[in-house]
């Protein structure tokens, strides 16, 4: 397509109207984009059914979407640009419903991927035999927002986050179409990297299970990341971070520490990450959701720690601390997150060396 060449008039279908997806919504209409938005159930877009979306926080203004539909193959249809703003939970099975509607040089969108999101839609394209379909995750999302009918409120907009195609190759091209219109994206090396480099594996679910006790009595209101994340959890989660920086290490890719991070993305000081996620502006109005069985902890562990737990196995790193944390979250929910979890059999690189995995992402 021309158009994906000079980013003049691109059309964008956002998948999933939560949080996310109606930020995203927001932001690409208020830029001037067309903006299809698709959401598999009538609840969430019940209200904006004409279109209008109510933007506050860094957008405050009223916002109107070319198109807002419970049908795929209506949303994905004239769409240059797929994002997909859904949980990876649902990957696998959006993918499956999302290959009959793709054509020949759409580019989707993984916000986010979590641990090896391009690797699952890769073998979901191979085994239907779709090609010329080229897929970017990205590491995390663009932006910290709530949404509730017809309001979004945007309340931070990360300064960067990186993304990675599958194959490597494609990066640098995708990412120059993309940054008209979503400027915070930069080319990362491929997605081992921006899995990696997720941290919501850190900060969402250890502290949601030493916080077990408060969430239970839902009565209860606290932040998550300010009330929740006391100076002994930012301790354990610092330790934690080192072990996923290093398995990172042993796949030859320097990662920057959770608190690296924040201070890159938000601006963030301090001398620790109990000090930084104070000094967080975004994360002081999030509060912890109401129950463990969110995204948190049933995203998070099978779709990020599950993963990197294998790949450390296979590169013989010791990873206790994240291993503690799947297992408590496993027997606290009784939920076997490490069956049902993104294992590397899943993800299509089982038994394949470093050199091959390498091998597999680049070409």
């Amino acid at each position: 397509m021309d158009r994906l060449v000079t980013n003049n008039h691109l059309v964008f279908c956002v998948i999933g109207a939560g949080n996310v997806g109606k930020a995203m919504s927001a932001y690409l209409a208020a830029r001037g984009y067309r903006v299809h938005l698709y959401n598999r159930g009538k609840e969430r877009i019940a209200n904006i059914s004409n279109g209008i979306l109510l933007a506050q926080g860094s957008l405050r203004r009223s916002i109107r979407l070319e198109m807002v539909t419970t049908d795929l193959r209506k949303a994905v249809e004239g769409s240059d640009i797929i994002i997909v703003t859904i949980t990876s939970l649902g990957h696998e099975e959006l993918m499956k419903n999302l290959v009959p509607y793709l054509v020949p040089s759409q580019i989707v969108v993984l916000h986010p991927g979590r641990v090896g999101g391009a690797l699952l839609f890769k073998k979901i394209l191979s085994k239907n035999n779709v090609s010329n379909i080229t897929v970017i995750e990205l590491e995390t999302s663009i932006f910290a927002a709530r949404a509730e009918n017809t309001h979004v409120r945007i309340m931070g907009i990360k300064r960067r986050v990186h993304g990675a195609c599958l194959p490597a190759l494609q990066t640098d091209r995708v990412v120059s179409i993309l940054t008209g219109a979503l400027p915070q994206i930069v080319s990362s090396p491929n997605v081992l990297y921006t899995g990696l480099m997720n941290y919501g594996m850190i900060l969402h679910p250890a502290p949601l299970l030493f916080n077990a006790a408060r969430v239970d009595l839902s009565h209860v209101r606290f932040r998550h990341y300010i009330d929740g994340i006391t100076p002994s959890i930012a301790d354990f989660l610092e330790r934690m971070d080192k072990e996923r920086i290093a398995v990172g290490k042993a796949l030859d890719i320097k990662l920057m520490s959770t608190s690296q991070w924040l201070s890159e993305v938000y601006g963030s000081n301090g001398t620790n990450l109990y000090e930084i996620l104070q000094n967080t502006s975004p994360y002081h109005s999030i509060y912890a959701p109401n129950t463990l069985r969110h995204r948190y902890i049933m995203e998070d562990v099978p779709n990020a720690l599950v993963p990197i737990s294998e790949l450390a196995s296979v590169l013989k790193i010791d990873t206790p601390l994240i291993n503690l944390v799947i297992d408590m979250c496993s027997s606290l929910l009784k939920c076997d997150f490490r069956k049902t979890g993104r294992t590397l059999n899943k993800l299509g690189i089982a038994n394949m060396t470093k050199k091959e995995i390498f091998q597999y992402i680049n070409s």
